[in-house]
Order: C-alpha cells, then sequence, then structure tokens
C-alpha cells in the first residue's frame, strides 16, 4: 500500500498548477474604485491606507472606501511613493507631493516647478525612489534627486536615458537605453556595473549571496558575474513569459507580473507557491505594477483593475474552478493525504494542496461522511459501506445507503453504522472488515447517532425528534426504545457524543443526555453561550479535544474547559457565504499544525487556528459632516472640535480599519458620550454612523471597530457641540425674561386701572340703583299704604253703609211696633201683631245675607281658602266658620244662628270631624290662622 500511495503523491506533486489553495484574492475594478483602468504603481502611508498611480489621478483607499486626486495637470500618474507624512507623485511634465493626502492641507506642491526650464519635452516620471534622506524621481532621460531639508533638486542626466530604477536594501541601480547597468553613489554620482554581454531589459534586481541577480522581461533570470549577465536556470514557470513587473518580498521570495499571465509568487527557495490569474481572481491578466503592504499583502495594479493577494491570511482556499468536484460533504485526512467526499464522489488530494484532487475509483456517487479507526479509512457512502486505499475503494457492504459510521465502547471488534433504514454492524475479520448484520426493530434513518458503553443508542431524526435505543449484548436487535419529549424535532438539529457526554444541538439550544430513563435536558450554560440568533445548523464535529458548532457568523468551538466552569468558548467570524457549505452538512478536520480544513460549496477551507487570533489593528475617524434638515452637508475639521449651527444638527462619521483581508472584514459601532446613557450600538459592517437630531449641547463621540473578536487597540474620538437657535439662546431667554416681565407689568397696570375704573363704575351704579330701589320702595310703600287706606276708607263705608242700614231697619222696625201699638185694637191683638212684626225682622236668611256681604268686604278671600282645603263644607258650615273667624263665643253664635247653645256646640263637633283635625289642633285657632 505504500508504493502506490508514493507513487501517487509523486504524480500530484507534478501535475501543473491549476488546481491550488491559494490565498484570497480581491479586485476592484474602474467602476468600484472610479477611475481610469490602468493602474502604474502602487504605495502605503504609515496608516496604513493605499495609494494608486493611475490613469486618471491619484487614488487613495483606506479598506473602505476609493477616492480619487486628479493630477493637477490632468495627465496620466506614472508613479507614486508615500515616504514621512508626504505623498510624492510623477506625472507628465510635472512631479511633486502632497501633503497630508485626504486632509484640506492636501493642496499639491510642485516641485518641478524649480526645474521647469530644463524639462524635455514629453518628460514623464516613471519611478520614485528613497535613498537616504533624498527622493529620486526617475524619468525615462534624468533622475532628480529633491532633498527635503534643503529644498534642492539636482539633475542626473544620461545621454542614453534610463528605462528602469530599481532599489534593494543596500543601494539603487538604474538601466539605459542601451541596457547598461548602474548603481548610485553617494551624491548621486552613477557607477557602471556591466561591460558587455547580452542586453537584456530587466524588470528585477535583487542581491544574493553578494551576486546580483536580474529578472528579464523575456528571457528568464541573469547573475552578474564580472561585469556580465549569465543566464540561470531559475524559476523555470516563467519560460516562455513575458513579465512586465516583479518585486522582492520581504520573506525572500519574488513576485512576477507578466504581460497576459498573470500573477506569479515564489518562496525562499524559488519554487512556484501560487499563481494567480483572471480564472483564480485576478482583475486581469497583465500586470503592470506590484507592492508589499506592511502586512504582506500583495498589490497588483492591472490594464484594466486593481488587485489584492492576502499573502500572509491564514485562510486559504481551494476552489473547484471545473465544478468537477461539487460540494464537499465531508474531509478527512489519511496517510499523507487529503480526502474529500462531495456530491460528485470521493477525491484524493496531496495535503498541501498541490494538484489536481483525482475521484477514488468505484466512488461516483453522493458521499456522506469519512470515518477513520485503527488505520483504516470508511467512506459512508449512497451504494453503502466502502474501505478506501489510496485511490482504491472496496464496498463492504452494499445493502444502503450509509450515512454514519461509530465505533462500540467497549467492543473494538465492531462498528455500528447508522444507513438509510436503521442500523447495522461492521465486524472485523482477518483481512479487514466485513458487513455483519442488520439490527432488528428500528427502520427509521439514522444520520446522527452516538453509543454508549451499555449499548444504548441515541438517535436524531430530524422529521421526528430523539430516540432512545437498547440493543441486545450481541448487538442484534432492539430491547427497548422511546421518543423523547425533548428536545424534539427541528430542522438541520444534530447529535453527538463529546467528552463522555451526548449532546444534541439545534434552534432550540443545546440539551444533554442526564440517562436512558429521563432522556435530555436544557443545558442553559452552553445554550447561552451559543446564542440562539445565530443559529445556522446544528451540525457539531469533533475535532481533537475540540467541539466545533457552525453559525451565522462563523465558527464557535469550545475545549474541555469551556464544558465546565470555566466557559471557555472561542468564535472565528466568518462570512456565512464564505463557508457556503449546504446547511445540515458542514464538516471540519483539524492537521498536525494546528490547521483546519472546512469541506465548502465548491471546494474547501484551509484555516491556521494561531494566525487567526492574531488581528490587532487601529481604527481612524476619515470623515465627519453636518448634516443640515435640506440634506446640505459641511465638512468637519477632525483635529478640533465641531460646531453645529441649530439647523446642522445631523451628524455623518466615516470610519476605516485599513486592513484589506478579504475574509475577515471589519465591524464598527460607536456611542456618543453625553446621550442616550453613553450606551455601544450595536456592531454593524457599515463603515458610516449617522446621529439625526441632536438636542443642543456638547457631546464626545467615540468610535470602535473590531476583526473577529480583537477590538481595535484605539477609539477615535471628534467633539462636537449643537449650537442652540439664536431664538433659544441665553441672551434670547433673557431677553424674553425681561420683555415678559415689562409686558406682564404693564398688564397689571392696565388691570389695575381698568378694574379701578371698573369698581368706581360699578360703585357709581351700584348707589344709583340703591337710590332708585329705595326711591321704587318708597313709592311701592306710598302705593300699599294708600291702597290699604282705600280699602280702609271703603271698608269703614260699607260698615257704615251696614250699620244706617241696621239703623234704618230698626227705626222702620220701631215705627212699625209704634204703629201696631197706637192702633186702636184689641191689647191680645196688638201684641200678636208686635210678635209677628219681630219674628219677620229676625228672619235668619236675610240677616246672613247681610252679614256675609259684610264679612266678604272685611276678609275676601277667607271663603275661597276654606273650600280649597275642605271642599264637602256645607253653606251652614262656612257660616259657623265665619262666626268663628270673628272669634264669637258659643253662646253668641247660638244667638246669631237662632239656636241653642247645646245646638252649637254639637255644630261646631261636626264641622271639627269634616275638616279632620287632630285632637290637638283648636278648631277657633285652625279658622283664625287661614
Amino acid at each position: 500500500m505504500r508504493l502506490p500511495m508514493m507513487l501517487l503523491l509523486w504524480l500530484m506533486m507534478l501535475a501543473p498548477v491549476t488546481g491550488q489553495v491559494l490565498p484570497p484574492a480581491s479586485s476592484y475594478s474602474p467602476d468600484v474604485y472610479g477611475a481610469g483602468t490602468q493602474n502604474w504603481a502602487i504605495s502605503q502611508d504609515d496608516q496604513g491606507f493605499v495609494y494608486v498611480a493611475n490613469n486618471q489621478g491619484l487614488l487613495q483607499y483606506d479598506g473602505e472606501r476609493w477616492t480619487l486626486q486628479p493630477s493637477p495637470n490632468g495627465s496620466i500618474v506614472r508613479s507614486v511613493k508615500s515616504i514621512a507624512d508626504r505623498v510624492y507623485v510623477g506625472s507628465y511634465m510635472d512631479f511633486g507631493y502632497y501633503p497630508q493626502p485626504g486632509t484640506r492641507d492636501s493642496a499639491y506642491v510642485s516641485l518641478a516647478d524649480r526645474v521647469r526650464d530644463k524639462l524635455r519635452a514629453d518628460e514623464q516620471f516613471w519611478k520614485i525612489e528613497q535613498v537616504d534622506d533624498l527622493i529620486l524621481f526617475q524619468s525615462l532621460n534624468k533622475l532628480y534627486l529633491y532633498d527635503p531639508a534643503a529644498e534642492t533638486v539636482k539633475i542626473v542626466w544620461m545621454p542614453k536615458g534610463l528605462t528602469k530604477l530599481f532599489s534593494t536594501e543596500d543601494a539603487v541601480y538604474f538601466q539605459t537605453g542601451d541596457q547598461e547597468l548602474f548603481r548610485l553613489e553617494n551624491e548621486g554620482e552613477p557607477t557602471l556595473l556591466t561591460t558587455g554581454g547580452n542586453p537584456y531589459v530587466l524588470v528585477n534586481i535583487w542581491d544574493q549571496n553578494g551576486v546580483l541577480y536580474g529578472q528579464t522581461a523575456n528571457d528568464g533570470t541573469v547573475k552578474l558575474v564580472n561585469g556580465i549577465w549569465e543566464a540561470t536556470s531559475d524559476f523555470p514557470f516563467l519560460r516562455g513569459k513575458r513579465l512586465y513587473s516583479s518585486i522582492n518580498l520581504r520573506n525572500g521570495g519574488k513576485a512576477f507580473g507578466a504581460i497576459s499571465s498573470g500573477l506569479y509568487v515564489t518562496n525562499k527557495q524559488g519554487e512556484l507557491i501560487h499563481h494567480v490569474d483572471r480564472v483564480s481572481g485576478l482583475a486581469n491578466n497583465t500586470v503592470l505594477s506590484l507592492f508589499e503592504d506592511e502586512v504582506g499583502d500583495l498589490w497588483a495594479g492591472t490594464d484594466n483593475g486593481i488587485s489584492i493577494v492576502n499573502l500572509r491570511s491564514p485562510i486559504r482556499k481551494y476552489t473547484d474552478v471545473t465544478g468537477q468536484i461539487g460540494t464537499v460533504h465531508a474531509t478527512a485526512e489519511h496517510e499523507g493525504m487529503l480526502y474529500l467526499g462531495t456530491n460528485q464522489g470521493l477525491y484524493a488530494q496531496s495535503l498541501n494542496g498541490v494538484g489536481e484532487p483525482q475521484l477514488v475509483t468505484g466512488t461516483r456517487a453522493q458521499v456522506w461522511s469519512l470515518f477513520k479507526y485503527e488505520g483504516t479509512l470508511f467512506c459512508g457512502h449512497d451504494r453503502g459501506t466502502f474501505v478506501i486505499d489510496g485511490l482504491d475503494a472496496t464496498l463492504i457492504d452494499p445493502s444502503t445507503g450509509t450515512w454514519s459510521i461509530q465505533e462500540v465502547p467497549g467492543r473494538p471488534e465492531l462498528l455500528l453504522q447508522g444507513t438509510y433504514n436503521g442500523l447495522s454492524v461492521l465486524r472485523r475479520v482477518a483481512d479487514g472488515w466485513a458487513f455483519s448484520h442488520r439490527v432488528e426493530g428500528f427502520e427509521y434513518s439514522a444520520r446522527f447517532l452516538a453509543v454508549t458503553e451499555a449499548l444504548e443508542v441515541y438517535i436524531s431524526h430530524e422529521y421526528r425528534g430523539v430516540y432512545g435505543l437498547r440493543l441486545n449484548e450481541a448487538a442484534t436487535r432492539i430491547t427497548e426504545q422511546q421518543l423523547y419529549e425533548q428536545p424534539g424535532k427541528y430542522p438541520n438539529a444534530g447529535l453527538i457524543k463529546y467528552e463522555g457526554k451526548i449532546y444534541h444541538y439545534s434552534g432550540l439550544g443545546v440539551y444533554q443526555l442526564l440517562d436512558y430513563e429521563r432522556g435530555f435536558e436544557r443545558d442553559k450554560r452552553l445554550s447561552e453561550l451559543l446564542n440562539a440568533e445565530e443559529y445556522a445548523s446544528g451540525t457539531m464535529v469533533r475535532e481533537g479535544r475540540r467541539l466545533w458548532f457552525f453559525t451565522k457568523t462563523g465558527l464557535t468551538y469550545l475545549s474541555p474547559a469551556a464544558l465546565g466552569r470555566e466557559n471557555k468558548v472561542e468564535r472565528i467570524a466568518l462570512d456565512r457565504q464564505l463557508l457556503g457549505a449546504k446547511l445540515g452538512y458542514e464538516n471540519l478536520i483539524g492537521t498536525q499544525d494546528d490547521r483546519i480544513i472546512l469541506g465548502i460549496a465548491d471546494g474547501y477551507l484551509s484555516l491556521d487556528l494561531d494566525a487567526l487570533r492574531d488581528n490587532r489593528h487601529e481604527v481612524f475617524l476619515r470623515g465627519a459632516s453636518a448634516v443640515s434638515s435640506k440634506g446640505d452637508r459641511r465638512p468637519l475639521q477632525l483635529d478640533q472640535a465641531g460646531k453645529l449651527a441649530h439647523f446642522e444638527h445631523n451628524l455623518e462619521l466615516l470610519f476605516a480599519v485599513p486592513d484589506y483581508s478579504k475574509y475577515l472584514g471589519p465591524q464598527y459601532r460607536y456611542r456618543v458620550l453625553g446621550l442616550n446613557g453613553d450606551d455601544w450600538t450595536e456592531w454593524q459592517t457599515e463603515a458610516r454612523a449617522e446621529l439625526n437630531e441632536i438636542p443642543p449641547g456638547t457631546y464626545t463621540v467615540e468610535g470602535q471597530s473590531c476583526i473577529g473578536e480583537q477590538v481595535s487597540d484605539n477609539r477615535v474620538t471628534l467633539s462636537i457641540s449643537v449650537v442652540r437657535p439664536w431664538y433659544a439662546s441665553r441672551l434670547a431667554w433673557t431677553l424674553y425674561l425681561l420683555v415678559t416681565g415689562l409686558m406682564l407689568y404693564l398688564v397689571y397696570r392696565y388691570n389695575r386701572r381698568y378694574y379701578h375704573r371698573k369698581q368706581e363704575a360699578l360703585r357709581q351704579d351700584n348707589e344709583r340703583l340703591i337710590k332708585e330701589q329705595q326711591r321704587e320702595s318708597e313709592l311701592a310703600l306710598s302705593r300699599l299704604q294708600n291702597d290699604r287706606l282705600r280699602e280702609d276708607v271703603e271698608s269703614k263705608s260699607r260698615e257704615m253703609a251696614s250699620t244706617m242700614l241696621s239703623l234704618v231697619k230698626k227705626n222702620e222696625l220701631l215705627q212699625e211696633i209704634k204703629e201696631q201699638l197706637e192702633k186702636k185694637a184689641a191689647p191680645e191683638q196688638n201684641i200678636s201683631r208686635v210678635v209677628e212684626t219681630i219674628n219677620h225682622n229676625l228672619n235668619e236668611a236675610e240677616t246672613w245675607s247681610v252679614f256675609r256681604a259684610a264679612f266678604e268686604n272685611a276678609d275676601r278671600e277667607f271663603f275661597k281658602n276654606i273650600k280649597e282645603r275642605h271642599p264637602a263644607l256645607t253653606p251652614s258650615d262656612l257660616k259657623l266658620c265665619a262666626y268663628l273667624r270673628l272669634n264669637l263665643s258659643t253662646k253668641e253664635i247660638a244667638s246669631m244662628l237662632n239656636i241653642s247653645p247645646r245646638s252649637a256646640e254639637v255644630k261646631r263637633y261636626r264641622l271639627r270631624k269634616k275638616m279632620d283635625l287632630e285632637r290637638e289642633t283648636g278648631l277657633a285657632d285652625y279658622i283664625m290662622s287661614l
């Protein structure tokens, strides 16, 4: 087996570098950075911001946004170099610098104006280098040496022109039009180094063990021996390639930019480690410029866009550009090979990622799992179970599709398989492994399963929930089973045995098995560590002593300490789109050098865990603007407190982190001290903050960033003050108070005078009214007195008339009696006539009629009132009431009624009954009160 495996590795090493595990590469098209297609030079300042010499001017990139600074004369910028706090540029007929680019003090300073009369027609400046304290600007005819301290420009003129300028750690070299090589000595004096031989057009120079080497544009690598270039056999992969650019990397490697064939990167030994072209992410296959930034990222200015290759990235990716491999479901490392189980079959590749993966014979179909046990690699396949040996596969169980394979604790001769329709057992035989039997009593799909020493099997079924099974001693049948109420069914839920415990993970949280009878219980601690909002899949992978989870924000793993009291948890922030794995089929393996390999939708990722943890960085505040309610923006100075007018109470902040990693982008948050409780906002990927409707006051805005779990080493701050509107200023409020006080005083004075006048008028009106009322009262009293006098007069008149009538009647009676007595008749007859006359004059009815008329004149309302109260009274009763009202005694009433006093008493009694008077109420008193 060893010989075929070694042969396989050797063949893969000889394979062309079409399938590579490449560092991440990002590209920016002209539409993205908003400038021309061609990019001639790249540089970086001390803060990490990148500058690009572009056809349309100077580009600046801070990791979040591109800005373009057109050249002063509108020409192509051919060269750029950031030195200290200046960015030097060279263009058509001009060279100079921008002080503090990106700020208001970045006005261009031309150095060419100082030697304008010495410039040649159509002179362009193609390269800028620093030598000690001098800045060198190279055109195709001259070198211009600028001394920033003395502010002088010295010119080195070469009659045959200058085609290239090179810089190494120890010296500066240039090549003339006839391909002679010079070294620039002190004071800018050139020294000729070549004395003959073939003329080569160089694109790079480096010193190696005291020997000067050069990379030619078309003729391979040469070295300088006794003033003559001699060809070498270095970099054979460049044969036949046309090179335009090349640089020396800090790790001793080289980078070569070709015309039409992309970018080549070597290690220190000169071995090709990466070839990046359009297919693998390069913007264009013609590379005009190369630059290695401070963290080791390689920038490429191409003929149509800008690319960056994260050479030092902890993440490497193998991409299946042909689409033949498919989505990776399982990975395994076995005998120096990396095996990839995909939806197309099982593939093998060298562990270092060189060469194309090769299909393992006979495995063309879905592969679900890979399982290593005591030196044997098993493959769970759609057609059953295979044993893998190099590129050969032996089908040992063709009965049904196999999801997964698990060892049986305490039974090393057995392996338990979860299949499409239940469980089956593999048994060790003399020459390996073979199918033994199906386990009777369970016929459901068993993808996720775990086995205990007591032959208890726990299975997570996506649509049914979690089963607990007990097997007999021979593991041939199920003796007992139950379906647990919790954790219940959940899409893409997973189950695993880790550190002797069995865990179930889903969107409902993490559940731990208590025992067979009691089932599962929710683990609050682990459920809190794994935020439910980040849940993507319940798949869990045991790798060494780590337990891995796959979330929306990347990867999370727990170590044994995390399952104890310390609650240690580690998170690796990765874009879910980068992982790209099919939900529920996530997979990874660990390697001996602390890397992990993850199978994804179009290949696999290789992650260096140690490097992933080192994401130290700084955040920068790149801009601040006061925004009015109409949307007008006013830039603010970042180095001083900003003052916002009342109509500009909206603030926009622009953050940036000069980190150019493709897969580990920064996130930002901010807070406003003095507003909203000083709380930080949630982390966001947008590098912009908007603060709206800021109330008047003074505040400090703080910003912070993070990459992965690493928070920035610094915080950016900006002090602002929102000015109150003039009508809400302190002076205005003072004036408001004064005016208000004055108005209140005037209103008080006015009201006082008004109410005084009103009070006086009211007093006068009251006096007049009182006088009028007094007059009216006097008049009323006078009228009342007159009425009473008139009534008295009338009453007296009536009484007088009644008296006169009585007197007349009396005189008439006496006269008639006298006449009767004077008549000459018998005495008895006279007496009889007298008595008859008296009886006639004693007629009660006539007497009552006269009395009633006189009584009503004196008391008009009496009869009316007593009839209303006692309607049942008879005229005789009314007569008695009248006599009682005159307060006559019983005897007098009897005389008036011509009855006896006894009869008068009876009448009084009957009248009392008719009136229904109480016993304690006197009859005469009652009638007098009416």
